[in-house]
């Protein structure tokens, strides 16, 4: 069974610890990101959600997939987040600068298929990585709840994306302290996840670097035609360049694209 060491998400949970697992928590990648608009006309269905879900994000590790779109993780506040990471990746190796990047997807992608391609790209990343070389990047996936349906483009957008970054907001808290425990940190954020980054943006909040993966609408002359989606890319080298900040607000959102990083949706 594969096991994913960290990730964020604002998929609604459920509390279910065991003896040894006080922090265990279990999620499906179906349930609804938006359960106001979801039961709007079934009271009775919304208050079970209610009274079964933590709606709040949670940061996690320990991440398995139990049943087919059913997880289980043990949750972490960030802080102890940032202490398990460090344990995880620093244990043997004290002197290694450790980035986590923390990486936002686009619509249309499960729980499931964020975690393990997630887990492709980290394998790559560190195969191109020289042994002698004392920094690494860990990719840290954040997840939010979408309908994995490309039919369902617009209800993400209108409804899911506000309500997972109000939840993040939420999680990341008001303070710099809390927003920055991890110090050093770069944030990717693909397709739709944009918009999920930009509802969250503050200013107390602290990246190293930033890369934005956005498609470029382009519209042929072709009266048979219709409009094509088609990712403008520049090199890493650039994308790390033009993309470095030191906080971000709704005001920075300059499209850059990095590639290799996260699958297109």
């Amino acid at each position: 069974m594969t096991v994913y060491d960290f990730a964020v998400t604002s998929i609604d949970y459920k509390k279910e610890p065991t003896s040894d697992r006080p922090n265990r928590i279990t999620f499906s990648e179906a349930t609804t990101g938006n359960e106001q608009e979801e039961y709007k006309n079934d009271k009775g269905a919304l208050d079970r959600h209610n009274k079964t879900y933590e709606d709040a994000a949670v940061f996690m590790t320990n991440i398995k997939e139990i049943g087919r779109g059913v997880f289980e993780a043990d949750s972490l506040s960030i802080k102890d987040g940032k202490k398990a990471f460090e344990e995880k990746y620093k244990k043997d190796k004290p002197n290694l600068v450790v980035t986590p990047l923390f990486s936002i997807h686009g619509f249309n992608n499960l729980a499931g298929t964020v975690l393990k391609k997630s887990k492709e790209k980290q394998v790559e990343l560190d195969s191109r990585r020289k042994d002698s070389n004392d920094k690494r990047i860990v990719i840290i996936p954040v997840i939010w709840p979408n309908e994995g349906n490309a039919a369902y483009y617009k209800h993400d957008r209108d409804h899911n994306v506000k309500v997972s970054s109000d939840e993040f907001r939420r999680l990341i808290g008001t303070t710099v302290a809390v927003a920055n425990e991890f110090q050093n940190k770069s944030l990717l954020a693909h397709s739709m996840g944009n918009q999920v980054m930009r509802e969250l943006a503050s200013s107390n909040v602290k990246f190293e670097t930033y890369f934005w993966r956005l498609p470029t609408f382009v519209s042929t002359s072709s009266k048979n035609s219709t409009s094509k989606e088609t990712p403008t890319t520049i090199s890493p080298s650039e994308s790390t360049e033009c993309s470095s900040r030191t906080g971000f607000s709704r005001e920075s959102s300059t499209s850059y694209t990095i590639l290799g990083i996260m699958p297109s949706t």
